[in-house]
């Protein structure tokens, strides 16, 4: 197990049907860009920017 603090978790968990979606766009049902407004690119961006120094400390 790698540690993560449980908020940390559980933002994991938030993003792991985004990358998801971006990453396999045949199962979004659409273009994935389409698939975004402002509110929810800003709330996955905040998650992401919040998750990813964590996650930078450990690949070092």
């Amino acid at each position: 197990m790698l540690g993560l603090p449980t908020e940390l978790r559980e933002i994991s968990g938030e993003l792991t049907p985004e990358s998801v979606v971006t990453r396999y766009p045949d199962i979004a049902g659409g273009m994935p860009a389409k698939l975004y407004g402002k509110n929810r690119a800003e709330r996955v961006l905040k998650s992401a920017g919040r998750l990813l120094p964590w996650l930078l400390k450990r690949v070092k």
